[in-house]
């Protein structure tokens, strides 16, 4: 059996679409042992005041020169999906926000939509620690002592270190693959026809509560407005990945909580979005509105 660990790094979100400008992978067998590896430089084919400059300056690992003078996604299309179809599984950190960015590029290009199902490893992690807060790929590499690569936000690298992360849980506790998914069903996701099922039901999620009848109220303190906005709070996931606010804790004013409660919950979305984290104590916050 074949693994399949991948990421990709991007070059725009501009309107919750991304763009994508590198696709690393690595396959292994069931022993881990590497059977093929790469890291797919893509010209994101974007005007270059599309480009995300925040991410050009702080994220990616690259110039934009070299990004531009490669291959468009066009070209690797079906290199990716043969790489993502011919395996047994398929692996990630926050893999969702990578399966959108393929559909947002199939979709782009009129090419036929890449289904498959896949794993989130961060999910795992989460259960295997008994942790509910979000982690990056380095974070979770240094809370197990993992050794793997050093730099940060580079396609193949972020794979290669989820790949070690699932690695040292498997070890450390002595289960095989299959042992460890099913107890961890929330892991699983999948991606068809251009929808990826965890972030649909997100959006579900998201209208229902701004659209719930019990909303009678734009009021948080409303009774059946707290319900709902702790649920949020315990619920939300990211519908793209940004790193605006990377592993940043966000808090904002409860003078602004208490009267604008839909709108709360669509910061908290933003945020969540970003890689940042709402929480109720500002005190404990690295940024406060």
């Amino acid at each position: 059996m074949n693994y399949l660990f991948f990421d990709c790094e991007f070059a725009s979100s501009k309107g919750g679409i991304e763009r994508i400008c590198e696709f690393g992978y690595v396959i292994v067998d069931e022993k881990f042992s590497i059977v093929e590896k790469d890291n797919l430089i893509i010209n994101p084919d974007i005007d270059r005041k599309e480009w995300d400059s925040y991410a050009l300056k702080k994220i990616l690992t690259r110039k934009r020169n070299e990004y531009e003078n490669s291959p468009s996604f066009f070209y690797y299309y079906n290199r990716i999906k043969n790489v993502i179809e011919n395996v047994d599984y398929v692996f990630g950190h926050t893999l969702s926000s990578d399966a959108k960015a393929l559909n947002d590029e199939c979709i782009r290009y009129s090419l036929e939509s890449i289904n498959f199902s896949f794993y989130d490893v961060k999910e795992v992690y989460k259960q295997f620690s008994n942790v509910k807060h979000e982690l990056s790929v380095t974070r979770i590499k240094e809370t197990l002592n993992v050794t793997g690569e050093e730099v940060e936000h580079d396609a193949l690298a972020d794979a290669y270190n989820t790949m070690l992360i699932l690695k040292e849980m498997l070890e450390e506790l002595n289960f095989s693959i299959e042992d460890l998914l099913e107890l961890v069903p929330t892991a699983k996701d999948e991606c068809n026809d251009y929808k990826v099922s965890s972030l649909e039901a997100a959006k579900e999620r998201r209208r229902q509560a701004l659209a719930n009848p019990k909303i009678v109220s734009n009021d948080a303190n409303f009774r059946d407005n707290r319900i709902l906005f702790y649920q949020f709070i315990d619920n939300v996931k990211p519908l793209k990945k940004g790193d605006k606010l990377k592993d940043k804790k966000v808090s904002i004013t409860k003078n602004y909580e208490k009267t604008h409660f839909k709108q709360i919950l669509n910061l908290i979305q933003l945020i969540t979005d970003e890689g940042g984290k709402f929480i109720l104590k500002a005190s404990q916050s690295n940024i406060f509105y």
